[in-house]
């Protein structure tokens, strides 16, 4: 590959993960399903042809979403990260992860997620594995795969732990000290996995219960569609309220009913955090469902540890202050 001297372009915590999606320039959909507040890290370093994030979520979420366009992106969860549901399969710490499928990617993050992500241009990639020999057309290797496991990622998961670590404690010079890591050995691993294990990969299934999933999420994705009960759920889904019990508890840890209220609870968030400083938060809360208001307040702040009042409050703070 060219030569290039890694460059750390971006070190900051969010509060936000819609804030979050736009600094990374990702089209992601960030559900958090457990309560308490968020805080999501990221790091981002440039290198040849493509740049690497080192990413951190406190929080356990759902997350929908694509990878940048024209990009060839994989992602390597650090090693300690314990199982987690990725594009229906079941994967782990040290495992390389596909962001390429067709359709996008899906998967549920537990708390104190931490891991990396590379994007390569995929032109440029593509030149790069012709280069040292192989002979695969790469776009095709990684449509129907979710993910790899060698013992060449789990050692790169642990080294590039290291190297973080001595970034967050040394400084920037660590990059230069390891650029053929960063510019050449990462984009190695990443094309010998591919591969090599392409065929002994793990498809993403397309039985009933990925099906049941998909429609779920189709309406639990669509705020026009919200606030749904878990009974039309399962109408809309064509499964029995026992099964999607089942399917949630094993995709996302919580039942149909706490996953929908914490998707209704994000929505009167996100609506009131866009609302004008005098909106009534009774008729937010109405309109995503929530009418014993007493309770709706509880579960909003036990979920986000703040009350609504207070968005709306620092929106008047802040228009006080730019007056």
């Amino acid at each position: 590959m060219t030569p290039i001297h890694p460059k750390l372009t971006l070190a900051t915590n969010f509060h936000d993960m819609g804030q979050y999606s736009d600094a990374i320039g990702w089209d992601l959909d960030f559900r958090q399903i457990d309560p308490g507040p968020l805080n999501a890290s990221v790091k981002a370093v440039t290198m040849a042809y493509g740049m690497i994030l080192n990413v951190g979520f406190n929080r356990k979420f759902h997350q929908v979403g694509c990878a940048p366009e024209g990009l060839l992106t994989f992602g390597i969860p650090s090693a300690g990260v314990e199982e987690f549901l990725w594009c229906s399969a079941r994967a782990c710490g040290g495992e390389l992860l596909n962001f390429n499928q067709d359709g996008g990617f899906e998967g549920t993050s537990p708390a104190g997620f931490n891991g990396y992500t590379f994007s390569f241009d995929a032109d440029a990639l593509q030149a790069f594995a012709t280069s040292i020999g192989f002979e695969s057309t790469l776009e095709n290797l990684v449509r129907k795969i979710s993910h790899w496991h060698t013992p060449e990622t789990v050692l790169l998961s642990h080294r590039l732990g290291r190297l973080f670590s001595a970034l967050d404690h040394v400084g920037t010079d660590v990059l230069s000290l390891n650029a053929e890591m960063l510019n050449e050995e990462i984009a190695t691993v990443l094309l010998e996995t591919v591969c090599a294990e392409s065929k002994r990969g793990q498809a993403v299934s397309s039985g009933y219960r990925h099906m049941v999933l998909r429609k779920s999420m189709n309406i639990l994705m669509d705020p026009e569609r919200l606030p749904v009960t878990v009974a039309q759920l399962c109408a809309e889904a064509s499964t029995s309220q026992s099964t999607l019990k089942r399917l949630f508890l094993s995709e996302f840890g919580v039942t149909p009913k706490s996953y929908i209220r914490a998707r209704c609870l994000s929505g009167v968030r996100d609506e009131l955090s866009r609302a004008p400083p005098d909106t009534f938060i009774v008729d937010v809360a109405n309109r995503w469902g929530f009418w014993h208001m007493g309770q709706f307040a509880h579960d909003y702040r036990s979920m986000f540890s703040e009350l609504p009042s207070e968005v709306l409050r620092a929106k008047s703070e802040s228009a006080l202050l730019a007056d």
